[in-house]
This record gives C-alpha cells, structure tokens and sequence, in this order.
C-alpha cells in the first residue's frame, strides 16, 4: 500500500468519530455538567475510530496480499 492511503484509512475514521464524540460530549456537558463523563464520551469514540482505522489498515495489507 502506497503510504498516502495508509494514513487516509486509519487517519479518516479516527477524525470522523473524534469530531462526532467532541460533539456529542459538549451537547452532554451542557446537559449533565458532568466533565468526567463526557470526556469519556469523547475518548470512546475517539478509541473507536482509531480502532476502525487500525482494522481497516489490517484488511486493506490482507486484500492487498490476496488480490494484488
């Protein structure tokens, strides 16, 4: 894989479900005013994102390996 779309695959879902969580905490701040949880709101999205890109980097090498 050329190194420009292995940092698309893992960096593109990472910022995705970072911002969404960013979002989602402030609007749950504003709600609870509980900083704690939603700076675990935020981190559990951002994880998730990461570990989609990961993932994804993983079955890209597979594909790549198999077809190309």
């Amino acid at each position: 894989m050329k190194t420009q779309s292995v940092i698309a695959i893992v960096t593109i879902p990472t910022g995705i479900l970072g911002m969404f969580g960013a979002i989602w905490a402030i609007f749950y701040f504003r709600y609870t005013q509980n900083i704690q949880s939603s700076f675990e709101l935020f981190f559990y999205f951002f994880c998730a994102g990461l570990i989609a890109g990961i993932v994804g980097l993983i079955i890209g090498f597979f594909f790549q390996s198999i077809v190309g």
